[in-house]
């Protein structure tokens, strides 16, 4: 995966994606916004929480 983010990087692409499991923080994407959509228990509600990976951590921005 870590290879693909830098072909990714590498060509220039903005890119959308979706998934439980891969954040897309490898050393090899500079910088990427983070949407992680949050819904305990199956309840009517959603909670989204933002982050920013600077290609050395994913930091929660706070407002």
């Amino acid at each position: 995966m870590r290879d693909m983010f830098h072909l990714l990087t590498d060509m220039g692409f903005d890119y959308i994606m979706t998934s439980q499991v891969l954040w897309g923080c490898y050393d090899t994407v500079p910088s990427l916004a983070i949407y992680e959509i949050y819904r305990p228990k199956d309840i009517d509600v959603v909670t989204l929480f933002h982050y920013r990976w600077n290609g050395e951590r994913r930091v929660l921005v706070e407002k």
